[in-house]
C-alpha cells in the first residue's frame, strides 16, 4: 500500500515538473517577441526611428 502511494506522489512530481518546463520555454518565446529581453526591445526601436527620419 505504501508504495503504490509513493509510486503515485513520484509520478506526480514528475507531470509538475514537466507542467512547469513547458509554461517557463514558452513564457521565454513570448518574452522575446514582446522585447522583454532587453536586447531585442533596442532592437525594435531603433528600427522604428530609422523608419520615421526616412
Amino acid at each position: 500500500m505504501r508504495l503504490l502511494k509513493i509510486e503515485y506522489l513520484l509520478d506526480m512530481a514528475k507531470r509538475l515538473r514537466e507542467v512547469n518546463e513547458k509554461r517557463l520555454r514558452r513564457r521565454k518565446k513570448s518574452s522575446r517577441k514582446h522585447g522583454r529581453d532587453g536586447q531585442n526591445r533596442t532592437d525594435t526601436v531603433q528600427e522604428e526611428n530609422i523608419e520615421d527620419k526616412n
